[in-house]
């Protein structure tokens, strides 16, 4: 009866250090770069840093909508595959354009589905 009690307590340490474990990866950097364009139209594309989880590929979408909200036009609706235990890599979504008197909102999502997908639950 002790062995058990000392597996199941075990297990329970195991389980609760592994839950505080980032599930997710790490996004730093994230801004607009101009590219090349003709005048009054803006051509850009996003470019930000992530860095892995140590346990599984995760994944990083990135949204660019005009306007200053959420409802605004999509743009861009890019997922990207933030392979395990990989260091800070830069990443570029494909180029987008638009008026440049018009503002753009870019949304960072996060992912913690072990797939490399764009889905599974948001952390951030």
């Amino acid at each position: 009866m002790k062995f058990f009690t000392f597996l199941t307590a075990l297990l329970f340490v195991s389980i609760i250090t592994n839950a505080q474990e980032n599930p997710c990866p790490t996004v730093t950097g994230t801004r607009r770069v101009p590219l090349p364009s003709a005048p009054g139209v803006c051509t850009e594309q996003i470019r930000f840093n992530a860095t892995g989880d140590i346990s599984s590929d995760k994944s990083v979408n990135i949204t660019v909508r005009l306007g200053s909200g959420t409802s605004g036009e999509i743009l861009i609706d890019s997922c990207f595959v933030i392979p395990k235990s990989s260091s800070s890599t830069v990443y570029n979504t494909i180029p987008y354009t638009r008026d440049c008197t018009q503002t753009v909102t870019i949304i960072v999502t996060r992912y913690t589905a072990s797939n490399g997908l764009c889905q599974g639950g948001a952390c951030g």
